[in-house]
């Protein structure tokens, strides 16, 4: 037995705390990547877009959702049509 796996339950993110997952990860990248602009209308979507906060996203969720907008913006700006795409 190399692994061993096990389920662990966890509640649902409340959108207070995914709101805090997703800025923490704005500002990694605003940090990380000086090329990448995340702009206001971009976050305050993401932020307050009800199809979007209503997700049930758990932190890595999130993580790999900001990871495929990052991805797929390589080189253009980041917009909400990347945001829409992920739901």
């Amino acid at each position: 037995m190399s692994r061993i796996h096990i389920v662990i339950a966890y509640e649902n993110l409340r959108p207070k705390e995914k709101a805090k997952i997703w800025k923490r990860f704005f500002n990694k990248l605003s940090e990380d990547r000086q090329d990448m602009v995340v702009t206001a209308r971009a976050k305050r979507y993401v932020l307050e877009e009800e199809s979007l906060t209503e997700l049930d996203w758990n932190g890595r969720e999130i993580r790999n959702g900001k990871q495929s907008i990052v991805s797929e913006s390589e080189n253009s700006c980041l917009n909400l049509e990347h945001a829409q795409g992920m739901n």
